[in-house]
């Protein structure tokens, strides 16, 4: 039984996980999988009835963020890495964690489950406070593994297109972002031991498919898909791009092979 907790950092996560929620429900099988959605972001989830006829998941619970000082991209970034990865650490973020990993499928599939747990983020790397939880996130991850406590697997499902953001009107400023975000994650995966720190991410841009643009609704959309593709096991002999586990060793091994930091 492999039980997904699906995590949204920002708006763009939340809408992404909607259409993945939506997707799911058409393909799950209830024998072998279950999916529970968690809010991570900054204030409240974002609600909306109507969003391509369908809504966003039920949140089954919740990861308190921080508080934000400012908006946009006058955030303090560096502070909300700090102040969430702090908090992730805590007596309280580690029993939170231990909430979601264990007593939530114990709860939802009896004591004598079996599920493998595994974290799928869903954000935009071009959004000044999701950017900056993501990070967070990350590195209480490692620390978590380092001392043998979180050896799960996790996954980002991450925008980069300027529609992806909060801020699209600032597209300068959105894509320095994004780049400086990408430079983040390069420091964060170079810093710290491999075992601990490895987390593939997937990158959604901007590229019109066939001739379409590429707006807001097709990245979400994308994303989505990326979502649903690392539930999906690959058919046959074929390689599974998006399988990713730590052995038990705690190596981390992707797609058939073994982890490196600059795959």
């Amino acid at each position: 039984m492999n039980f997904y907790i699906h995590i949204a950092l920002d708006a763009f996560g939340a809408e992404a996980l909607g259409r993945a929620c939506s997707w799911l429900r058409l393909v799950v099988d209830r024998e072998r999988e279950h999916h529970l959605y968690v809010w991570a972001g900054a204030g409240e989830p974002p609600t909306n009835t109507n969003y391509w006829a369908d809504q966003y998941p039920v949140w089954d619970d919740r990861i308190k963020a921080p508080a934000v000082q400012g908006a946009g991209f006058e955030v303090d970034r560096r502070s909300l890495a700090a102040s969430v990865h702090t908090a992730l650490v805590s007596d309280e973020g580690v029993h939170k964690f231990r909430e979601l990993m264990h007593d939530w499928p114990e709860r939802l599939l009896g004591r004598d489950h079996a599920a493998k747990p595994a974290l799928v983020y869903c954000v935009s790397l071009l959004d000044p406070a999701g950017s900056a939880l993501l990070l967070g996130h990350l590195a209480a991850l490692a620390d978590r593994r380092k001392i043998g406590a979180l050896l799960y697997r996790a996954h980002v499902v991450a925008g980069m297109g300027v529609a992806s953001g909060s801020s699209a009107e600032r597209e300068e400023q959105a894509r320095a972002l994004g780049a400086r975000t990408l430079m983040d994650l390069e420091d964060l995966f170079k810093n710290r031991p491999l075992p601990d720190v490895a987390t593939p991410v997937y990158l959604v841009g901007e590229q019109p498919i066939e001739g379409a643009e590429s707006d807001r609704a097709a990245q979400t959309a994308l994303a989505g898909m990326g979502v649903v593709a690392l539930t999906r096991g690959a058919d046959g002999e074929a390689i599974n791009p998006f399988e990713f586990f730590l052995d038990g060793a705690g190596q981390a091994q992707w797609a058939g092979a073994p982890y490196a930091a600059d795959q």
